[in-house]
C-alpha cells in the first residue's frame, strides 16, 4: 500500500504524538513542524497508515463533535450580519461671525440717510449709487444762507438810509442854526441887514428843498433795493434749477453714451469671435480635405508603383520568340508570347491611368494647400480685426466713463 505525501506526515504525526486519556491522539495545530523521526520507521508505518488517518479523522470528528455540544449552551460568543453604515458625530460651539473682507463707506458731508439701495451680500459696481441723504437739511441750509443774505441786504439799504436822513437832518439842524442867527442878525440890525435877511431865507427855501430831495432820492432806493433783491432770488431759484436739470440731463446722457459704447463693444466682441470661429472652421474644414486629397495621393502613388513594377515584370522580354523542334512547343512558344504582349499593353494603360491620377491628386492637393494657406492668412486677419475693433471699443467706453465722471463732477 502506497501513501501520499499528506498521508505519510499524517501518519507520522500520530505516531509522535502521546496518546489522550481515552487512548485517542491529541491533534497537534498544522503550523508546528512534526518531530523527526527515523526514515526507517517512517517507512515501517506506510503500510498501515491508511488505516491509521482514517482512526484519526473518525476520532477528531467525534471529539469535535462532543466539545461543540457540551460547551455550546456556555459560548458567550453571539453571531450577527455585517453591514456597512456611516458614523455621524455631532459637534456644537459657540462664537461671533466675522466677515472674510470688510469696507467702511462714507459720505463726503454729514447728513441723514435717506435710502439704502444695497443689502448684506449684494455685488456692486465701481460707481454704483449705494446710499443717498435726506436733502431736507442741505435746503434749510441754503434758505438759511438766503435769509441771512436778504438780513444783510435790508441792513445796509437800513445804514443807507439811515446815512442821507442824519445828513439832511444835520443840514436842517445847521440852516435853522443859520436862521436863527440871522434872525437875530435881523432883529439886532432890522435896519441895515435887510439883504442878508433875504439871502437866509433863500438858503432856508435851498435845505428846504434838499431836504425834500433827498427824501425822495432815499425812497427811490429803497424800492430799487427792494427790486432787486428780488430780482437776485428770482435767479438764483432759477438758477439752481438750471444747474439741477443740467446735472439730470448730462447724467441720461453720458450713461446713455456709456451704454452704448458697451453695447457696442459686446456686439464687436460677438462678431468678430463668430468671424473668427468660421474663419477657424472653415480653416479646419479645409486642412481635413488636404489631409484627405494627401492620404488619396499617398493610395495612388502607392497603386502607380505597383502597377509600373507589375509592368515591368510583364513587359519584359514580350519581344523575343521562342523556337522549338517540336510543334505543338512552338504554338506554346507563340501563344504565351501573344498573353504577355496582351498584359503588358494592359499593364502600360493601367500605369498611364494610374499616373493620370497622380498628377490630379498632386493638382489637387497643391491647391488644396493653396486654400489652407488662404485660410491661415484669413485667421490671422480675423483676430488682427478682432484684436484692433475690441481694443478700440474698449477705449471708447473708457472715454465715456471719463467723460461722464467728468461732467457729473463739473454739474455738481
Amino acid at each position: 500500500m502506497t501513501l501520499a505525501p499528506d498521508e505519510r506526515r499524517a501518519s507520522a504525526d500520530q505516531e509522535a504524538q502521546p496518546p489522550s486519556w481515552d487512548g485517542a491522539p491529541v491533534p497537534v495545530p498544522s503550523d508546528q513542524p512534526p518531530p523527526a523521526a527515523p526514515r526507517r520507521w517512517r517507512r515501517r508505518r506506510w503500510r498501515a497508515g491508511g488505516a491509521v488517518v482514517v482512526v484519526v479523522a473518525l476520532a477528531g470528528g467525534g471529539v469535535t463533535w462532543y466539545l461543540t455540544t457540551q460547551q455550546g449552551g456556555a459560548s458567550g460568543y453571539r453571531t450577527a450580519t455585517v453591514t456597512v453604515g456611516n458614523i455621524q458625530q455631532t459637534t456644537s460651539t459657540t462664537g461671533t461671525i466675522a466677515p472674510a473682507t470688510e469696507a467702511d463707506v462714507n459720505f463726503p458731508i454729514a447728513g441723514t440717510v435717506a435710502a439704502l439701495r444695497v443689502a448684506a451680500g449684494t455685488h456692486v459696481r465701481a460707481g454704483q449709487v449705494l446710499a443717498t441723504l435726506v436733502s431736507n437739511q442741505l435746503e434749510a441750509d441754503v434758505q438759511a444762507a438766503r435769509a441771512t443774505l436778504a438780513a444783510a441786504d435790508a441792513k445796509l439799504a437800513t445804514d443807507q438810509a439811515a446815512q442821507s436822513v442824519s445828513s439832511a437832518q444835520g443840514a436842517l439842524s445847521s440852516a435853522q442854526s443859520t436862521v436863527s442867527q440871522d434872525q437875530a442878525s435881523i432883529s439886532y440890525t432890522k435896519s441895515s441887514n435887510s439883504v442878508s435877511v433875504a439871502q437866509a431865507q433863500q438858503s432856508i427855501g435851498q435845505a428846504t428843498s434838499q431836504l425834500a430831495s433827498d427824501r425822495t432820492s432815499l425812497s427811490q432806493a429803497v424800492s430799487n433795493a427792494k427790486a432787486q433783491l428780488a430780482s437776485d432770488r428770482t435767479s438764483l431759484s432759477q438758477a439752481v434749477s438750471n444747474a439741477k436739470a443740467q446735472l439730470a440731463s448730462d447724467g441720461l446722457s453720458t450713461a446713455a453714451q456709456v451704454a452704448g459704447a458697451e453695447q457696442q463693444l459686446a456686439a464687436d466682441r460677438t462678431s468678430t469671435g463668430q468671424s473668427l470661429a468660421s474663419a477657424r472652421a472653415q480653416m479646419a474644414t479645409d486642412e481635413s480635405a488636404l489631409s484627405a486629397d494627401q492620404v488619396t495621393l499617398s493610395i495612388d502613388q502607392a497603386t502607380l508603383v505597383a502597377a509600373q513594377k507589375k509592368e515591368a515584370i510583364d513587359c519584359q522580354g514580350t519581344g523575343a520568340v521562342g523556337t522549338g523542334t517540336a510543334s505543338s512547343g512552338s504554338a506554346s512558344s507563340a501563344t504565351g508570347s501573344g498573353a504577355s504582349s496582351g498584359l503588358c499593353a494592359g499593364d502600360q494603360s493601367q500605369v498611364a491611368a494610374d499616373q493620370s491620377k497622380v498628377t490630379s491628386d498632386q493638382q489637387a492637393v497643391t491647391g488644396a494647400g493653396q486654400v489652407v494657406a488662404k485660410d491661415t492668412q484669413a485667421v490671422s486677419s480675423a483676430k488682427l480685426s478682432q484684436s484692433t475693433t475690441l481694443a478700440k471699443d474698449t477705449q471708447a467706453v473708457s472715454s465715456a466713463k471719463l467723460s461722464q465722471s467728468t461732467t457729473l463732477t463739473k454739474d455738481n
